[in-house]
């Protein structure tokens, strides 16, 4: 602040003089700023490898993702190192790595759960489902897996996605048998029963599970679909409510509602669902449009009409709150 002021008071006397005494203020202001940034993106990463060592987890994993993202930009052009707010990568890596030798290394077991996550990605997003089925079939023969049911789930997922159900069902029902519980094969192998028309078999599961784990939104979503397909939509209805009772705000339980409601014929109750879901969205006009048309065109009591009228009062009232913001 005193060398804004001297650089004005000096642009008094000499014009010429004082601005280039006030950029250079400024300048340093901006790259005092910089430093401070730079500083506590440091202070950050000192933290968080102290929390995960703290944490039993190894703390050189920390400065191995860096090196990664470092090779994003290994090819980029780069400004000054003390242009940037943030660590060059490369610095960012040996200052992390420096900081992770402080601490004793931690091997960890491979986690199922990690491996069964990673196959889910790969087998979902990374190249096409044929070539996936040859990557997964390569590394189960060669034996470069880490755990054997992780890679007989990603070929599973692989053949499901590439049209092969029959084969996924035989893999999936195979690790089912093994691990009765495990949500990953169920979310998967309740699309095969699906697609393959063995609905009995997927309400079978699912019902177990449900029983098991109420409200767990993986068995509650995938009982409710099954049910739906299986034309059981008033019990399909019924698990959504209760799973939207405990989780009042599940994006994708109300729009599977609001296909049931559809199916149904209850044309009230499917446009207070499809407005929950614009709600979510947060598109209030939209949901209010649908609450209205849910008082308009259904046959339901005056008490439910009565409440879709006040759920627009209170979406009108929120409204008027974000435009006031």
């Amino acid at each position: 602040m005193a060398g804004i002021a001297s650089g004005i008071l000096l642009a008094l006397v000499n014009p010429g003089l004082g601005m280039a005494a006030l950029s250079t203020s400024l300048a340093l202001t901006q790259q005092a700023g910089i430093n401070y940034t730079r500083g506590n993106e440091k202070e950050a990463d000192r933290v968080g490898i102290a929390l995960l060592a703290n944490s039993g987890f190894d703390p050189k994993g920390a400065p191995n993702f860096f090196g990664k993202m470092a090779e994003q930009y290994r090819y980029v052009s780069k400004v000054p190192a003390m242009l940037l707010t943030h660590p060059l990568p490369d610095s960012r890596v040996s200052d992390a790595r420096i900081r992770a030798q402080n601490y004793p290394s931690v091997n960890l077991k491979p986690s199922l759960a990690f491996e069964l996550t990673q196959a889910r990605i790969t087998a979902r997003y990374e190249n096409n489902s044929k070539a996936n089925v040859s990557k997964y079939e390569d590394i189960l023969r060669t034996q470069e897996y880490k755990i054997k049911e992780a890679a007989l789930y990603g070929l599973a997922l692989s053949h499901y996605e590439n049209k092969s159900a029959i084969k996924a069902r035989e893999i999936l029902e195979s690790l089912l048998k093994a691990d009765p519980n495990n949500l990953y094969y169920v979310d998967v192998l309740s699309d095969v029963y699906i697609e393959t028309k063995q609905f009995d078999k997927a309400i079978t599961l699912l019902s177990r599970l449900n029983s098991l784990m109420p409200n767990n939104q993986i068995v509650a979503l995938n009982y409710a679909n099954v049910l739906q397909e299986a034309n059981e939509l008033d019990k399909a209805s019924h698990i959504l409510q209760d799973l939207l009772i405990a989780q009042p705000e599940h994006f994708v339980a109300y729009d599977l509602l609001t296909t049931i409601y559809r199916k149904q014929d209850k044309v009230g109750s499917m446009h207070a669902a499809k407005a929950e879901v614009f709600v979510l969205l947060g598109i209030y006009p939209k949901a209010i449009d649908e609450l209205q048309n849910g008082i308009k065109f259904s046959k339901d009591t005056p008490l439910f009409q009565k409440r879709l009228k006040a759920r627009i009062l209170q979406l009108r009232e929120q409204e008027e709150k974000l435009k006031r913001l």
